[in-house]
């Protein structure tokens, strides 16, 4: 203990505003009102809008959607891995020459195909979707070829309505910690508002991206809920029956809570608890399943499995936590806190202990393990890259004297590179041996989790999320050891392309040696993987895995993994049965009127569905045969101009449809600032003439930009769009007339208020210099001083003065001239005192038990997910959490989980 010593850390940090500081390209999309845009944007975790008045922004998989809400321009903000992307994003009135038709159903399917050397198959799987105002139904189907044999490990039928769903063949259960928890039926399933039926037998099981066989068992489950109370019978044929009683408890949004009571030839109980009170959260999970009730292999192993955690954070950054967790074979605890003393200065501590008992069951174990460890060091953060420094103290119980060790850990960031790498050495350290079933790549997976657990805490936390595999006999033993030197290495490489290629490459190398009295293995796992997209639509990726042992004496095993597929995606799906043609016309529209001046487009490009395009011919036309019955999309394009009618629309076989461009129309631009010349964001711009309007909003800097027709036009503020603590004197439309390829400038200046409030002594005379204003404080010594400029002023009373800054914005600040020790505070209008917090959003459903399910896997992972109850949808989401990258490593643990999960900012 005596030779704990501090090391510094640096740790990679977000920032706000990298995207203005490395010069991210700024994109400008077009759209109409109701018009919807999906973009795909490769690795985007989050995205939102400046002013969402003017654009919805959601982000799924990939793809961020711009829903267009009313006329204007606005900014939208997508984060990346490789940082801030920005699309500036106009919105226009809709045309009526356009012809725009409500889709009465959309398409969308995915194709796969991947190869995988190490047993050499080759999987299909295809998923086709299709979406009416009523109803949804989704076909998903994943085929195996090895040589001649054929196997589906995984086929479904869903639909859903805004009342239930009903799906046939495979779907993952999770109805409760004491019945199914996780486990795949294939069967019959059906779910409302108060019925939860399953029917069917286990065919796999879900680990991470792997489905793995399992031992057919039969389970029948009904379940009905009222209220808060969902009570359920599962019949096992062979094991016998079991009831549950599930109580789900939520009294507002901080706290929720379930408790289950399971009855059969034993008794099992699960509970769960969920506290969260912003900066402190409190989580318990508990569950006890013995042997004799009756459960599914692939939803764990019985016994006992019990987690506890919580923790506290401050405003600055600083924080401890505390974690406990049971099993029938191992207990561990931990404790962490991390003290920021400086932005980028932070001093790490904790404790960490934990005991294990070898052998497969009871009457198997051969002793246990227990371990502690100590660990002191230090942070640094920067905005471009870091290193972490741990030195770490460890005792167990087969050694007298303690252990020694130390970790060192960099990453950085240039621009779309990045870095990261450790070095970890520990005397005395506990190591995970996994003995495994004959599956290559499943072998692997698990190689890679007993290399990186390299604490109690980590290996409790794999023995307890991998118990299902345990359960399976995919692990036929686990054992835990003491290594008397473990020392490991690790470097990654990433890079993320900005071309419409989206390309993406990762190279990881892992190095782990373990060495004993007289002998050492040394383990080495190299991994490099290439991703980037051939169109919009198709994307191809590839992967290389070399896995090599080596024991003093013996040969060397090497493995290699080999990994490539295709993914397409289709925004809509043919049909043999009838069809048509759609053709339309691209013209002139210089008046923006939304009608022809008399001249086509030629070679503009049209695009049906995102697989067929075509040009224009010299008067503008274009016509797709042959297409099939329902509602497509179709999409125009043009290297220059503006359009006047919207770019993309839905339409049937038969229609016609027409799309009007501006080359060169007239434009207002200019700022809307403050008295200080300070840019004002989110004030919407009107002009207009007669019934005719346009609009735009100004970005951050206050700078904004209207299009449209040439002509006398009226040019207003909207005065309730103008944040609070400005004047609305000086506000009045004012007559412009916009030229065509002549922008027009128009800077509007709003006067912000700011006043001085305090004390003097009574009756006293206060002087505001520069200014050589005069104000009398009352009898009480009172004074106001209003309509201030921005900048430094000095007060003076009697024998006292202050000297005080007043910002750009509105301010009202408060000064004490009646005694010697002053006390000033300035409160800035629309001040933000707290630091920008985020949410991760796991999902929203229209049937609640779809939602209940996700909440419960959400859990499952550790994360503190909620559900929120809507008129029309529950929404599940996880937070608010004080840091980005807290929430990005609450997603990172659903994701792996098989959850979606889109990091937000909380608004």
């Amino acid at each position: 203990m005596k030779r704990f010593a501090a090391i510094v850390a640096i740790a990679l940090a977000a920032d706000t505003f990298a995207a203005e500081r490395l010069g991210l390209r700024q994109q400008l999309y077009e759209l109409n009102v109701r018009e919807a845009l999906p973009l795909q944007v490769f690795g985007a975790t989050a995205a939102w809008a400046v002013d969402p008045s003017i654009v919805d922004v959601a982000t799924w998989n990939g793809t961020v959607t711009l829903t267009a809400r009313a006329a204007g321009k606005t900014r939208v903000v997508v984060l990346t891995p490789a940082g801030e992307q920005i699309l500036e994003v106009s919105v226009s009135a809709p045309r009526t020459a356009a012809k725009v038709t409500q889709p009465d159903h959309r398409n969308n399917a995915s194709a796969e195909v991947r190869y995988a050397s190490a047993d050499g198959s080759i999987q299909n799987n295809i998923t086709v979707r299709r979406e009416t105002a009523k109803a949804s139904t989704e076909v998903q189907v994943r085929s195996v070829h090895y040589g001649s044999e054929v196997t589906l490990p995984s086929v479904s039928y869903r639909i859903f309505t805004k009342q239930r769903e009903l799906t046939f063949l495979d779907r993952a259960v999770e109805s409760s910690p004491l019945t199914l928890d996780g486990a795949v039926l294939r069967g019959v399933h059906y779910l409302d508002e108060h019925w939860r039926i399953h029917a069917g037998v286990t065919t796999h099981a879900v680990y991470q991206s792997f489905l793995l066989p399992t031992d057919r068992e039969t389970v029948l489950g009904v379940g009905y809920r009222t209220g808060a109370l969902t009570s359920s019978l599962y019949l096992q044929p062979g094991q016998g029956a079991m009831l549950s009683l599930l109580y789900d408890y939520a009294p507002h949004d901080g706290i929720s809570g379930r408790a289950e009571l399971g009855i059969g030839r034993a008794l099992g109980a699960a509970a769960e608890l969920q506290v969260d009170r912003g900066r402190n959260r409190m989580r318990i999970d508990a569950r006890y399943r013995p042997d004799e009730l009756p459960s599914v292999r692939a939803s764990g192993m019985s016994g006992l499995v019990a987690d506890g955690s919580w923790s506290r954070s401050s405003a600055h950054g600083s924080y401890a936590a505390v974690a406990l967790s049971a099993t029938d074979r191992s207990f561990t605890a931990t404790a962490d806190s991390a003290w920021r003393v400086r932005e980028t200065l932070s001093f790490l501590s904790g404790a960490s202990y934990g005991t294990f008992e070898n052998g497969r069951s009871k009457n198997e174990r051969s002793g246990s393990v227990r371990s502690l460890t100590v660990p002191v060091g230090a942070q640094l953060d920067f905005s471009r890259g870091g290193l972490t420094a741990l030195y770490r103290y460890a005792r167990n119980s087969d050694s007298n004297r303690g252990g020694h060790g130390f970790r060192l850990a960099a990453r950085a960031s240039l621009r779309r590179l990045g870095i990261n790498a450790y070095l970890d050495r520990q005397e005395q350290a506990p190591t995970l041996s996994l003995i495994f079933r004959e599956q290559p790549e499943l072998a692997l997976a698990l190689e890679q989790l007993g290399i990186t657990a390299t604490s109690p805490a980590d290996i409790a936390r794999a023995l307890r999320e991998n118990d299902e595999l345990i359960a399976l006999g995919y692990i036929n033993g686990v054992t835990i050891d003491l290594a008397p030197v473990r020392t490991q290495a690790a470097l990654e490489l990433s890079f993320l392309g900005a071309s419409a290629a989206r390309h993406q490459i990762r190279a990881r190398l892992l190095r782990n040696r373990i060495e004993s009295v007289a002998a050492h293995v040394d383990t080495t796992i190299a991994t490099l993987s290439y991703a980037r997209a051939l169109t919009a639509a198709t994307d191809v990726f590839a992967s290389y895995s070399y896995w090599r042992t080596e024991r003093n004496g013996q040969d060397a095993q090497v493995q290699p993994f080999l990994e490539a597929g295709v993914r397409h995606r289709f925004d809509g799906l043919p049909s043999s049965a009838g069809g048509g043609a759609i053709r339309g016309t691209v013209f002139i529209d210089e008046d923006l009127d939304g009608i022809s001046d008399g001249a086509g487009v030629a070679n503009a490009e049209i695009e049906l569905d995102g697989m067929q395009r075509t040009q224009t011919d010299a008067e503008g036309a274009f016509v797709f045969r042959g297409v099939g019955r329902g509602s497509h999309r179709v999409t125009a394009r043009i290297p220059s101009g503006y359009f006047t009618t919207p770019s993309r629309v839905e339409a049937s076989p038969g229609e016609t449809i027409r799309f009007g461009i501006a080359w060169t129309p007239a434009r207002l631009q200019g700022r809307i600032t403050n008295d200080a010349g300070t840019g004002i964001a989110g004030v919407r711009i009107v002009v207009s003439r007669g019934a005719t309007k346009h609009e735009g909003v100004t970005a951050n800097d206050g700078s904004y930009s209207i299009v449209a027709p040439p002509g006398a036009w009226t040019m207003s503020l909207l005065a309730d769009t103008v944040p609070a603590g400005y004047a609305l004197g000086g506000l009045e439309a004012r007559d412009v007339t916009l030229i065509r390829d002549q922008p027009r400038d128009e800077h509007v200046t709003v006067r912000a208020n700011r006043s001085i409030n305090g004390r003097a002594p009574a009756n006293a005379e206060v002087v505001v210099q520069p200014l050589g204003k005069r104000v009398r404080a009352d009898g009480q010594g009172r004074f106001t001083i209003r309509s201030l400029p921005a900048g430094e002023l000095t007060l003076i009373a009697a024998a006292e003065s202050r000297t005080v800054t007043l910002p750009p914005g509105p301010a009202a600040l408060t000064v004490d001239l009646s005694a010697p020790a002053p006390e000033i505070r300035i409160v800035e209008a629309g001040e933000r005192r707290d630091t920008m917090k985020w949410i991760v959003q796991i999902g929203a459903f229209r049937v609640r038990a779809n939602a209940l399910d996700v909440l419960q896997r959400a859990r499952r992972t550790g994360v503190d997910a909620k559900l929120t109850e809507g008129p029309a949808l529950s929404i599940v989401r996880a937070g608010p959490f004080a840091t980005q990258q807290s929430a990005a490593e609450a997603a990172q643990r659903l994701e792996g989980a098989g959850l979606d999960a889109v990091v937000q900012p909380q608004r």
